[in-house]
């Protein structure tokens, strides 16, 4: 296999090694942090193709120190980016459209699950 040394390339049948490395694999994502699952929910769900965490503008509004900050909307008022703000974003994106996108943002509601909405939480408070 490549990449591996070739004392256990040599020695090793293939499936053991595949089998050792999935184990390693399972185990160290055990111990990840929530926000790291969050950032695995943000490339895997696809929140990634219009949000970005770069600070820049995108289809969606940036990720990059939006919690706990102040959002405008595009009705005139503003709310603070909190746990409960993202939560209703990503279930009912219709509810608070912030000032300056287009309400495009699909509803998430069935389509994830509670440790990924919490996931993606602990990520987006990350990214200060």
């Amino acid at each position: 296999m490549k990449g591996l040394p070739d004392a256990i390339s040599a020695s090793w049948p293939l499936a053991t090694v595949q089998t050792c490395v999935v184990h390693l694999v399972r185990n160290s994502l055990r111990y990840a942090s929530k926000a790291d699952w969050g950032k695995i929910t943000y490339e895997r769900v696809g929140c990634n193709s219009c949000h970005n965490v770069d600070g820049t503008k995108s289809k969606g509004p940036t990720w990059k120190g939006v919690y706990g900050s102040t959002v405008e909307l595009n009705n005139g008022t503003a709310v603070l980016a909190d746990e409960a703000y993202i939560k209703e974003s990503m279930m009912s994106p219709q509810a608070k459209i912030v000032k300056g996108f287009e309400p495009i943002m699909p509803t998430f509601q069935g389509l994830v699950k509670q440790n990924q909405i919490n996931g993606l939480v602990a990520y987006i408070e990350s990214l200060k």
